[in-house]
């Protein structure tokens, strides 16, 4: 959603919002209005996501895996484990949504080089985030296997992509 106001007889988008605070203009971060008796912001000027760059690594025992996750409750993590030792613990490591609802938003993978493994999200189109999307590398007894991917997250009132990120995944097994 943008804010407008309307300038010289047509809407013109707006880029900063100041207030006077103490003596001076400082910048408003978001505008909210009370709807059913919550606030809720109806305009950030912040950035409205964020994702950065991952590396990923899984090394295992038999059959491991290695999965990045960017879920629909905002939350990047690693999922990972192996056949001998099972699942390990998700591990958190950021967080991509900073304004409105995952289903806000629209992930795009677009593959770089390697095979995703199974259960991973098509690349190269878009899929809504208010469902958990993974992009996964799996390897085999004595292998290993690396997934590399551009993820790029846009706003779907828009269309605007507003992050990009480069995402490694490898998945190695010892035995």
């Amino acid at each position: 959603m943008s804010l407008k106001v309307k300038k010289a007889g047509s809407f013109a988008d707006v880029s900063m919002v100041k207030r006077k605070s103490g003596g001076s203009m400082v910048d408003v971060t978001a505008v909210k209005v009370r709807k059913a008796g919550a606030w809720v912001t109806v305009w950030p000027t912040g950035p409205l996501v964020s994702i950065s760059n991952q590396t990923l690594y899984e090394l295992g025992n038999g059959d491991v895996y290695t999965e990045y996750w960017i879920d629909s409750l905002g939350a990047v993590s690693k999922n990972s484990g192996d056949t001998v030792s099972g699942a390990d613990p998700t591990f958190g490591l950021e967080t991509w949504l900073l304004s409105g609802a995952s289903s806000d938003y629209d992930v795009r993978f677009t593959l770089l080089s390697g095979t995703p493994g199974t259960g991973s999200a098509a690349t190269g189109v878009w899929l809504n985030l208010g469902t958990t999307r993974s992009m996964r590398a799996e390897a085999g007894t004595g292998s290993s296997s690396t997934v590399s991917v551009t993820v790029e997250i846009r706003q779907v009132s828009t269309g605007t992509i507003l992050d990009t990120a480069t995402v490694d995944i490898t998945a190695e097994s010892s035995l």
